[in-house]
């Protein structure tokens, strides 16, 4: 399952009491407009993300702690974009 999908579910659990494979096709697909939609949302990280992911960035990577900030956030964004992109 990826991620459009795991999100989606997790939505309509959240929302309906019925199961994913019992839900019509129509309304799975309005979670998965609603989970890329989140997720889209989540592409731009906030500053609290952008320094936890900094402090997993190999410090030689980028000489700089701005170099290392722009490489958290174009990873995390390389990753939301592969996520929303997901068929």
């Amino acid at each position: 399952m990826n991620m459009v999908e795991r999100v989606a579910k997790t939505i309509s659990d959240t929302i309906t009491k019925d199961e994913w494979n019992n839900i019509g096709e129509n309304a799975r697909e309005v979670y998965r407009m609603a989970a890329r939609n989140v997720l889209s949302a989540m592409r731009e990280p906030s500053g609290a993300m952008k320094e936890a992911g900094t402090s997993f960035v190999y410090e030689g990577w980028a000489s700089s702690e701005s170099g290392q900030k722009s490489i958290a956030t174009e990873s995390w964004q390389a990753m939301i974009d592969a996520a929303v992109k997901a068929p």
